[in-house]
């Protein structure tokens, strides 16, 4: 994953990179903000875990919206 990638993904589900490092335990500073192509490549594990963060945020979006109108119903 190159860095535009990450920060495509990032814009994608809503973090910013420090949200992100928050939410992985990552360190902000001296990693997340340090990635690159070149000397400090983004770990493999990266793409994965925000694949993984949109499908959870579509699901919990979907739950929420199937919740109420399960209420509605009642």
């Amino acid at each position: 994953m190159t860095k535009q990638e990450f920060d495509t993904a990032l814009e994608a589900v809503g973090l910013s990179r420090r949200d992100f490092a928050e939410l992985s335990g990552v360190p902000y500073l001296g990693t997340v903000n340090k990635w690159n192509d070149e000397k400090r490549p983004i770990p493999v594990w990266v793409k994965t875990w925000l694949e993984n963060y949109a499908y959870r945020k579509k699901y919990l979006a979907l739950k929420a919206l199937l919740s109420d109108e399960k209420e509605k119903e009642i």
